[in-house]
């Protein structure tokens, strides 16, 4: 499920639209943003109808960072990040 077009993702890594020379490795790393925010929030994106615009913004977040921190060596996801995400979360104990 795509919960951000790339179109979208685009504009809030203010990259050209006529650009589309990294438009897979884009497409890659939304898909790796909203697999993480699943496996993070408990539950697959899918079940969201609609998706709540704290999950469509920490996508865009999580993109960002795995974007801009390709070998992965980033701060990791940010601290407000995840305070977006927190009140999506499955607790299980």
């Amino acid at each position: 499920m795509t919960t951000v077009i790339l179109s979208d993702l685009k504009s809030h890594l203010r990259l050209d639209q006529s650009d589309t020379s990294e438009d897979e490795l884009l497409t890659m790393k939304l898909a790796s943003a909203e697999d993480w925010i699943a496996r993070w929030i408990g539950k697959p994106l899918a079940d969201f109808d609609p998706v709540p615009a704290s999950i469509v913004e920490a996508v865009l977040q999580v993109t960002a960072a795995h974007y801009e921190s390709r070998e992965g060596y980033g701060d990791g996801v940010p601290e407000e990040t995840l305070r977006l995400l927190s009140p999506h979360r499955e607790w299980s104990f």
